[in-house]
């Protein structure tokens, strides 16, 4: 399956183009600069482009990943450059081969309403351009222009970068063996994040666990081993309530505890968390229900979730199945919150605290914790990082009912609410 990442970064207000980028010019050659005096209130760090140079620089600081073998997506308000959005390369450059990308492009082009705003795209090949007998994927390149000015989508820029070389398609004059890549390495923005110190990850790194140390794994082990709390009761056990939430009040104020989980992970630094606290956010895990309201709790504070089980009878969804093609399903209600925009640094904050944990729980008790990972990946759009957690969570426990329902979610690329807004 090919995948569909749609970054969703907050620097994405700092990236500032020209509405057209200029021709590159001759080599050695560069734009006058600007500067300005800094302003009297903090703002957005602006990256400036004098030309494609320095926005292929740029490109990992907007995306937020570098991912060789792909097609980045950049839509523009203006002159600043919005969210990217990146696809998976297909197999060849033919037709039927190239026919579902043109798709999903022109159907992102669509969604996000860059009618008006020329686009950027790139191309980050692994093929060389001395390989390919000059750009890489132009075939491509052809095709998706063409197929764009069908559409009605003018390009601001369409250009490769090659391990030993990059191009404009647009630019005629673009020599066959390709631009020297010291063009990219030179330009100012990538000086300056070198000199902050700035660095990227590469997609397939944002998918890694690291393994706490055996000290670490002993102590939530022991935490795991001390705790007996049971999940939430099957659907009946509990008695209605008076407020009408389906719940007793001890088993209210359980699910409060629950949805406090994730603001307690918040609280700590990622992969600091208190044993007994990771404990329990997996004990939690374990159960449908509970899982759901760990869900729901990276969506939003504690406090809002509790009030929720108190006065909306939102302890109804605890006891839908996981999965159904009929009626209410767990996947289904997760399906249904991709329309609203949730609240981008909670969830990114919430990700890395989570991704912070897994490491430090005994391997066969992962999978909860994985699948709850997947899903807030591909709420943030990348699901290629998404579905590699679920095809982890399946190598441990093949038939784990959580992990199946969630990778039947995340085979659809979400494009979550206000992704091309600067």
């Amino acid at each position: 399956m090919s995948s569909t990442d749609i970054s969703q970064r907050p620097t994405v207000s700092q990236g500032e183009t020209p509405r057209s980028f200029p021709r590159q010019p001759p080599h050695g050659a560069r734009a006058p600069q600007t500067s300005a005096s800094p302003p009297p209130h903090p703002r957005p760090r602006v990256l400036r482009c004098e030309g494609t140079a320095d926005f292929i620089a740029a490109l990992p600081q907007i995306a937020g990943f570098t991912a060789p073998g792909s097609l980045f997506l950049v839509l523009f308000s203006g002159k600043q450059a919005g969210t990217a959005a990146r696809f998976d390369l297909p197999a060849g450059e033919g037709p039927r081969e190239t026919r579902a990308l043109l798709d999903m492009i022109c159907s992102v082009l669509r969604s996000a309403g860059a009618e008006s705003d020329p686009p950027a795209l790139v191309i980050t090949s692994e093929q060389t351009f001395r390989e390919a007998g000059g750009a890489p994927w132009r075939r491509l390149a052809e095709r998706l222009e063409r197929r764009l000015r069908r559409e009605g989508v003018r390009l601001r820029e369409l250009c490769c970068v090659a391990p030993d070389g990059w191009a404009s398609y647009l630019d005629p004059a673009a020599p066959p063996g390709g631009r020297p890549l010291s063009d990219i390495e030179q330009s100012p923005i990538a000086r300056e994040a070198a000199a902050r110190g700035e660095t990227v990850p590469d997609l397939a790194a944002l998918a890694e666990i690291a393994v706490a140390p055996p000290e670490r794994l002993a102590a939530v082990r022991a935490a795991l081993d001390a705790l007996s709390s049971p999940g939430l009761p099957e659907p009946g056990v509990a008695p209605p309530s008076a407020s009408g939430s389906g719940l007793d009040a001890p088993h209210l104020a359980r699910a409060v505890e629950i949805a406090a989980l994730i603001d307690e992970l918040l609280q700590t630094e990622p992969g600091e968390a208190d044993a007994v606290v990771i404990a329990r956010t997996v004990r939690s895990a374990e159960h449908p229900g509970e899982w759901l309201l760990l869900v729901l709790s990276v969506l939003t504070r504690a406090a809002f979730v509790a009030e929720l089980m108190r006065d909306s009878g939102l302890a109804r969804f605890i006891d839908l199945p996981v999965d159904s093609d009929s009626g209410g399903s767990m996947r289904r209600l997760l399906a249904s919150l991709t329309a609203e925009a949730p609240d981008r640094e909670r969830l990114r904050a919430a990700t890395e605290a989570v991704r912070g944990i897994v490491g430090s729980v005994p391997e066969e008790r992962r999978p909860p914790l994985l699948t709850l990972l997947a899903w807030m990946w591909w709420m943030r759009g990348l699901q290629s990082v998404a579905c590699r957690h679920i095809g982890t969570a399946l190598g441990i426990a093949p038939g784990h009912p959580l992990a199946l329902m969630v990778r039947r979610l995340v085979e659809i690329p979400v494009t979550p609410p206000g992704w091309s807004a600067p």
